[in-house]
């Protein structure tokens, strides 16, 4: 049996991320960040998810939704997930100033890991599958709210790393995301 990131059992993982929000969950405050649960959609995804509140200054966001793309002259879709802990390191800068800090209008740092299941796949093109992976990337994002619940996000991640399923080796990856959510 080879020693691989996913032979780890479901109820491990469950249990890594129970102990995270036990952990962090006694510290919650409600003064700048608020949880909330966003539909968002960019120009490669499109995404439904729920952000909670840890403290006043970091969050935790899970998302599930499709990605896009274009590769051998043919465009995919394939269904992911993701949990990304978030430090938003100026929202209170913004708050003193006055400035907008409606749902979670501030920049951040946060470290995305993202898992393609190969759940739900599709393609204009034969022969193109989607392999399962889980990738871990530090990311720095923004959000800025236009009206409302409608918000513009910014986000983008260098220095990644991939891991597959498959045999194939690990590789360095990136992250970018430019599209719109709206705040429930």
């Amino acid at each position: 049996m080879r020693n691989n990131i996913f032979n780890v059992k479901p109820f491990q993982k469950v249990s890594v991320l129970v102990f995270f929000l036990f952990i962090f969950g006694h510290i919650y405050a409600q003064d700048g960040l608020k949880s909330n649960v966003f539909l968002r959609a960019g120009v490669l995804q499109t995404s439904v998810g729920y952000e909670y509140i840890l403290s006043k200054q970091f969050s935790l966001s899970s998302e599930a939704g499709l990605a896009y793309g274009y590769i051998n002259s043919g465009i995919i879709g394939s269904s992911f997930v993701s949990l990304t802990p978030k430090y938003y390191y100026n929202i209170n800068k913004r708050q003193k100033k006055g400035r907008n800090t409606q749902n979670n209008a501030a920049n951040y740092f946060g470290i995305d890991l993202s898992y393609v299941p190969d759940i739900f796949t599709f393609s204009n093109t034969d022969n193109i599958n989607v392999i399962r992976s889980l990738s871990i990337t530090p990311v720095y994002g923004m959000r800025r709210n236009i009206v409302g619940g409608l918000n513009f996000d910014f986000r983008f991640g260098l220095l990644g790393v991939s891991f597959f399923e498959s045999n194939m080796p690990a590789r360095a990856t990136y992250s970018i995301f430019v599209g719109l959510s709206y705040v429930f």
